[in-house]
């Protein structure tokens, strides 16, 4: 299970205490964040404060924003979801579970069984949910996809291959890959596909989708492998039809990282349906970048930049597609001090080459200790949508005056330091995914 950083822990603990403080001055009483529209942090970003602590933002064609938000460091549970409005402070709907489409609420998500590690799909528009049926063995979500022509939706499962995990070069996963109908919720085609490698590594500050994407035309399902042979990741490419594997290309990465720490993260240029690929090494809290790549759909690389524009002291943890040549990262930066973070929007131009700062936070923001895992480009309002890390973080900064009713205490919530963003929501028994229970036995002794 892996820990914080200690930057990490330094700029998180700090606003916790002062949360519970907050509460424990105001007698418990929480004010409901006031609707209103959302604030500007610059020229071309504004601070979406409901969405408080995600890891991953996707976005309907109604304009409603998707939130998803990690609970508990342990990164096994469901995500706290939720589904908001992008030009108000306004909730609409909030489940624990994966998002299956990108639907206005009320929307099919994916939900926990009656046991850890089982999985069933919710649609609030049906009276029963459909239960998944994955092969035997103790399954995990690895990330949830809708076809962009919204003709069906992905579930992709992993598990480690047994007796691969005892060394750190020779780790193998199993994926599952599940093609769902959305009109019944029915597995219509299933595959299953043993890796040389490990899918892309999630952290605490990082998503469950981390190193997956469907290519704009829907046609095909990239996924990331990381940890494969000598300064080396690769991708690899399964049809959506047949869910096969159609093609993989390996990328060398020159100089740092070495092979033990190679990751990558993966992004689609809808607009000449490209992948980008940005590779570094693999900490807690992103990438440290050092090359990018462009792929198109046959897996040919049309661009190579064994030095990536982004710097070093940048940890990735997310790319957006801005327009036809410009990819976006979200990047968070450790300062010298380890007391303080910052992060900004760096930008890197596809055709000439040319980057740029898009957008940095300002000062008082840093002093205020805000900050922020994931940002959303807002295509129709050319705005960039930024996620506050808490909401603690967001009233610090002077941002809202209070917190909504339905946040919990960090304490009362698995994990603790993710209990401020949506701890009413969470559903998962306590006595879940801890030794002694069966299920959680069998997947940790996969590792052995």
């Amino acid at each position: 299970m892996p820990s914080m950083t200690s930057f990490q822990s330094r700029c998180t603990r700090p606003l916790f205490a002062a949360l519970l403080a907050t509460i424990a001055c105001s007698g418990g009483k929480r004010d409901p964040v006031p609707t209103r529209s959302l604030q500007s942090l610059s020229a071309d970003a504004l601070v979406l404060v409901s969405a408080a602590g995600a890891t991953r933002m996707r976005q309907a064609a109604d304009g409603t924003v998707i939130a998803e938000i990690d609970v508990g460091a342990d990164s096994l549970l469901p995500p706290v979801t939720k589904w908001l409005r992008s030009d108000e402070e306004r909730e609409l709907g909030a489940v624990q579970g994966w998002p299956l489409t990108t639907r206005p609420w009320p929307a099919p998500y994916l939900a926990e069984g009656d046991e850890e590690f089982t999985y069933r799909v919710v649609d609030p528009s049906r009276a029963a949910p459909v239960e998944l049926t994955p092969p035997s063995g103790i399954w995990r979500v690895k990330a949830t996809l809708e076809d962009p022509r919204g003709a069906s939706s992905f579930v992709v499962l992993e598990r480690p291959e047994p007796g691969t995990w005892r060394a750190d070069t020779d780790r193998q996963v199993r994926l599952w890959i599940a093609k769902l109908d959305p009109a019944s919720w029915q597995t219509v085609k299933a595959h299953e596909v043993l890796l040389d490698g490990r899918t892309v590594a999630r952290h605490l500050n990082t998503p469950a989708g981390r190193g997956i994407s469907l290519s704009g035309d829907g046609n095909l399902l990239y996924v990331g492998v990381e940890r494969f042979g000598d300064n080396t990741i690769k991708v690899m490419a399964f049809s959506t039809s047949t869910l096969e594997p159609v093609w993989d290309q390996r990328l060398t990465v020159s100089g740092e990282p070495t092979a033990n720490d190679v990751s990558l993260e993966l992004v689609v240029g809808t607009e000449r349906d490209r992948l980008i690929v940005v590779a570094g090494r693999n900490m807690q809290n992103g990438v440290a970048p050092s090359a990018l790549f462009v792929l198109d759909q046959s897996g040919k690389v049309l661009l190579d930049h064994a030095t990536t524009p982004l710097e070093q002291q940048d940890r990735t943890t997310g790319l957006l597609v801005v327009g036809e040549n410009e990819v976006v990262a979200h990047c968070a930066i450790a300062a010298d001090n380890d007391e303080h973070g910052t992060l900004r929007l760096r930008s890197f131009n596809l055709a000439t080459g040319a980057t740029a700062a898009r957008w940095d936070l300002p000062h008082r923001l840093i002093e205020a200790d805000f900050f922020s895992r994931v940002s959303l480009w807002d295509g129709k309002r050319h705005k960039f949508l930024v996620a506050p890390v808490s909401y603690e973080s967001a009233r610090r900064a002077g941002f809202v005056d209070g917190i909504p009713s339905t946040v919990a205490p960090p304490a009362t919530v698995r994990g603790g330091e993710l209990g401020d963003m949506g701890g009413a929501y969470v559903k998962t028994p306590d006595n879940w995914y801890k030794p002694g229970r069966p299920r959680f036995d069998a997947w940790r002794a996969q590792f052995e």
